[in-house]
């Protein structure tokens, strides 16, 4: 019996404007979890199986999933996901946010929706107390997140939570993003343009259903454990909430690793100016925010005005990301630009990464004089450009419709290929490959492109017995390429566990004195009722990731995706080791990541060209290519 999850999603067909319910078959949640594995599972039984399908097209499927912790108060739960095929990089997607939506989702009595189909007229989704309809949404089309939110909340009431797209979704502004509860984002990949590609605006969700647990008082105590394993031991109220993510930027910078001017340098003169600590005591920050069941408050709300423009609480509230993309990258040191920057975004419903990258190259390619071809005009730092460019980017007007292709269809119509910072057509996020080797390993072998949050940060493995549970006892340099495949193998594995669970990334130890996996495996024990530990947990992420990499493979991936930038292999980066003394200049070279590669090949059972292997597939009870 099915414990934890409720065993069903909503299915949703939108071309017929009927709901049913999908029963998901107890054996996946044994094999998946939930979360980002069941997705995974999911795509794999209802994408086309030839990979034909349009990613804005009827065929293709998008999958809203929270985890078994959803709903149950425990601390980092509230996080969601959406996965798709994806109609910005060559392949898949895999978003995820946080805030209060996800609990609510988890709440109405579905651990998902699943959206299939195109609809004939504007709609969305309402999920309130039991009842599941498609609503028209002719009148909130043409509309941003933040007017529609507001008129949910009137109609709906407080409890009631939104996950929506705003009118970059319904331009299909390839890096569109599903923007909830206001100011949370599951950005990355186009999620939101796939929404808007089937005329489907959103969710609204209320309810009070809670999904039974398997054992409920070992669960509760577990509970306990790992919040006081936060808060308490890793100080994460007053350590890392203090200035959430966005207190590393000037560390990044004296590293030498926070991108600058589109990743060609590391070290950014005006980083002070942009950073938690500025946001403090410039008194633009206001207060702290919270997901759901969550007590770090990590999330940054700043309050003033730009240009005329009020920055609102919930508008623009800024995290390293962003701060970093509309900052360093693009040559800015006015905080107050990023916060509108980031406001417009959430508004449009825009992923604040994609979105500065590929500003970043398009100022980039003006500089080399390549720009002519795009039809684009913009100067490194110019605060009027770079808001302009969001808004006729969300719009797909002018040279915003170049811009809103993202930076590898940019690079196909210029000589621009060795600038355009991305892995299988998704834009880096802001962390330096070159200066964290296993990242950049991580960058190349995902199959949905640039992401920081799969694999491994080197910095973790620097020191001896970082992570002896995960078997990784020796210290390794960031810099260090010979070996570093079967860490970042562990690391992927581990993540994909807790992604599927669904986890905070933040609130997950995978290396140090408060290693916290354990209680995560001992939760999934007393929610699921399925006996969870350290191997056990290893398997199951490693058949998470190897399915989430056949869903790639089936839609077209092969080993020459497995690549990094061309400045990243070319141009080396002069990189001041984490509390070391001197510099060492790195890359990573051709040969250096063919090394990695088949080094990484090898510990994860896939043959030369990057597909698992009929071996591996037997081993982890996967589903054949040959079916």
């Amino acid at each position: 019996m099915i414990k934890g999850n409720f065993g069903r999603l909503l299915n949703v067909d939108l071309s017929s404007g009927n709901l049913t319910d999908y029963k998901v078959p107890e054996e996946y949640y044994n094999n998946y979890i939930g979360g980002k594995g069941l997705g995974a599972r999911l795509l794999w039984d209802l994408l086309p199986a030839d990979g034909s399908a349009d990613p804005f097209g009827e065929e293709n499927v998008i999958i809203f999933l929270v985890g078994p912790l959803a709903g149950h108060s425990v601390i980092g739960s509230g996080r969601y996901v959406v996965m798709t095929k994806s109609p910005l990089s060559k392949f898949v997607a895999e978003a995820y946010g946080g805030g209060l939506f996800p609990a609510e989702l988890k709440k109405t009595g579905y651990d998902g929706v699943i959206f299939r189909g195109i609809s004939p007229r504007p709609v969305y989704l309402e999920m309130i107390d039991g009842s599941v309809t498609l609503k028209d949404a002719t009148n909130y089309w043409g509309k941003g997140v933040f007017e529609v939110h507001d008129a949910m909340i009137a109609k709906y009431g407080d409890k009631a939570k939104t996950a929506l797209i705003g009118q970059a979704g319904e331009n299909m502004v390839r890096y569109a993003a599903v923007i909830n509860d206001k100011n949370r984002a599951a950005a990355r990949g186009g999620v939101g343009a796939v929404l808007g590609s089937k005329l489907m605006k959103g969710i609204v969700a209320k309810g009070d259903k809670k999904s039974e647990l398997a054992d409920e008082a070992r669960f509760r105590e577990l509970r306990t454990g790992l919040r006081k394993n936060i808060i308490e031991d890793m100080n994460m109220k007053d350590g890392f909430g203090v200035y959430g993510t966005s207190g590393g930027v000037e560390y990044l910078s004296k590293s030498n690793i926070l991108p600058t001017k589109n990743f060609k340098y590391g070290k950014f003169e005006g980083n002070n100016l942009i950073s938690g600590q500025f946001m403090e005591s410039s008194g633009l920050l206001v207060d702290r925010d919270n997901c759901y069941a969550c007590a770090v408050a990590c999330k940054r709300v700043i309050e003033g005005e730009y240009k005329g423009h009020k920055l609102t609480r919930d508008g623009s509230s800024l995290e390293y990301e962003t701060l970093a993309s509309f900052g360093s990258l693009l040559d800015n040191s006015e905080v107050k630009l990023n916060g509108l920057a980031n406001q417009m975004c959430n508004d449009y419903g825009i992923d604040t990464i994609s979105c500065g990258v590929s500003i970043a190259y398009a100022m980039e390619a003006k500089e080399l004089g390549l720009s002519d071809k795009l039809g684009v005009d913009i100067n490194w730092g110019d605060s009027d450009q770079i808001l302009d460019a969001i808004d006729k980017i969300a719009k797909r007007e002018g040279y915003g419709d170049q811009l809103a292709e993202g930076v590898w269809r940019m690079s196909k119509k210029i000589d621009g290929q060795h600038f355009a910072m991305h892995t299988k057509g998704m834009e880096l996020a802001m962390h330096e490959g070159r200066g964290k080797v296993g990242l950049g390993l991580s960058y190349a072998v995902s199959p949905r492109g640039g992401t920081h949050m799969e694999g491994l940060h080197d910095s973790m493995v620097m020191r001896e017995n970082a992570s002896p549970d995960l078997g990784i006892t020796e210290a390794m340099a960031t810099t260090e390429h010979v070996g570093k495949a079967a860490v970042l193998r562990k690391f992927e594995s581990a993540t994909s566990f807790s992604n599927s669970l669904i986890i905070c990334a933040f609130d997950v130890a995978k290396t140090g004195q408060h290693y916290n996996l354990k209680y995560l495996q001992e939760l999934t024990s007393a929610a699921m009722g399925i006996d969870m530990d350290t191997d056990k947990m290893i398997d199951t992420g490693d058949r998470i990731w190897n399915m989430w990499r056949m869903v790639a493979v089936r839609e077209g991936l092969k080993a020459v995706d497995d690549d990094l930038p061309g400045r990243f292999k070319e141009e080396p980066l002069e990189y001041h080791e984490f509390g070391g003394e001197g510099t060492v200049m790195s890359k990573i070279s051709q040969d250096k990541l063919d090394l990695m590669l088949k080094e990484y090949y090898d510990t994860r059972g896939w043959d030369k060209d990057g597909k698992p292997t009929e071996k591996t597939i037997e081993r982890l009870g996967l589903p054949s290519f040959k079916n």
